[in-house]
């Protein structure tokens, strides 16, 4: 209903609710896996006497040197010789190895190694054999003999990019305005971050990424188009095989395959919970001026452009009766100057339309959420 119609007896009801419903959630992750660290014993690792790995000393106080304390046993080499220090590392082009007294890790990504530097595309449970392998046969050239297959996963990232048919800033603005956005916990730059130390969603804008890694030139992003990248981090090992039910490098390749069964629904639940916390799930408003209050009270300094982001200029002439109506809300709220500049500036904005898009964050909720599901 256009400003000027009469829509006084009109009621209004606006559910308001956590977007990412249970069943949204389930695909947002598919098996595309990206970052991993796996950890391995002390015993599990034996060292090349020419090996690469560098094994820095104790800091040691005269006391404790006159004393004869031993340093901690890191490894062994390959004949049996003992090789202590405060601890161990190899950062690689491929992967980072860190090794201590209780213990050591290595750090790698799939897709990176499977395509020479870049990580846009999935990895399939062939080229994750390859990786493993071609993994296997660098830790060896650099002097490090290791079994990767039994070692334990220690955390991991799995991924989709999203191919935007819009810039990433608006999907970025609409999520921003969900009640679940209490969930996100910190923000930098354009990324969204939402969970805890355990589990984490990031949402962020893999294009510009690409751009300031160098990884493609800014005049070439037209290829690549305007991607969004969601991860789902599990970054303990308990939640790695709560979830997945997945301990060693050798599981997971076994399941490869398989794994959107197996974290469909950890995911789900995960970011269901956040759902429940999420406050003013549902809300129920008698007329569209009761919407309008609601965002000027939660947002005191930007209510007018939340609300009017949420739904667009258009959508929200339609919505009232009369330009007046929408004027005298505004006035509890706003002095009269700021409610004549406001109002004029939604009504240019609706007259452009024919000329530019005017989707609003509900539109373009449905639309990232048409994505996640495809």
């Amino acid at each position: 209903m256009a400003c000027g119609e009469n829509n006084s007896n009109k009621h209004v009801h606006h559910t308001w609710y956590f977007y990412y419903n249970k069943s949204t959630l389930l695909t947002i992750i598919v098996n595309m896996i990206d970052k991993i660290v796996i950890k391995f014993r002390n015993k599990d690792i034996i060292l090349d006497p020419n090996t690469e790995v560098k094994i820095r000393a104790l800091p040691r106080s005269p006391i404790e040197m006159g004393e004869g304390l031993p340093e901690p046993l890191l490894c062994s080499d390959t004949q049996g010789k003992p090789i202590y220090g405060s601890d161990g590392y190899l950062h690689d082009d491929l992967f980072k190895l860190n090794l201590y007294s209780k213990g050591g890790n290595i750090q790698f990504n799939f897709p990176k190694i499977a395509q020479y530097g870049m990580n846009l595309h999935p990895v399939d449970k062939e080229e994750a054999e390859n990786v493993i392998n071609l993994l296997s046969d660098r830790l060896y050239l650099k002097g490090i003999r290791i079994n990767l297959v039994t070692c334990e996963i220690k955390s991991l990232e799995i991924y989709k990019n999203l191919h935007l048919p819009h810039p990433y800033e608006h999907y970025r603005d609409a999520l921003a305005l969900l009640q679940i956005r209490r969930g996100f916990e910190k923000e930098f730059a354009s990324s969204l971050y939402l969970g805890n130390k355990s589990r984490q969603i990031v949402i962020y804008n893999k294009t510009r990424q690409l751009i300031d890694t160098k990884s493609i030139k800014e005049e070439t992003k037209s290829i690549t188009g305007s991607l969004m990248r969601v991860e789902y981090r599990m970054k303990k090992a308990l939640v790695v095989n709560r979830e997945l039910g997945l301990n060693t490098v050798s599981e997971l390749i076994d399941n490869w395959n398989n794994l959107k069964i197996l974290y469909q629904e950890s995911i789900g639940n995960f970011l269901y919970g956040f759902e429940q916390k999420a406050l003013d799930k549902t809300q129920s408003f008698e007329s569209e001026a009761d919407v309008l209050k609601y965002f000027l009270y939660k947002y005191p300094n930007s209510g007018w452009s939340k609300y009017r982001s949420y739904y667009g200029s258009k959508a929200i002439l339609e919505q009232w009766a009369s330009i007046n109506d929408l004027k005298a809300t505004l006035s509890s709220y706003k002095q009269p100057a700021a409610v004549s500049r406001d109002v004029k500036a939604l009504q240019i904005a609706a007259a452009e339309i024919a000329i530019k898009s005017d989707l609003s964050a509900i539109d373009l909720l449905e639309e990232f959420k048409s994505m996640l599901l495809d």
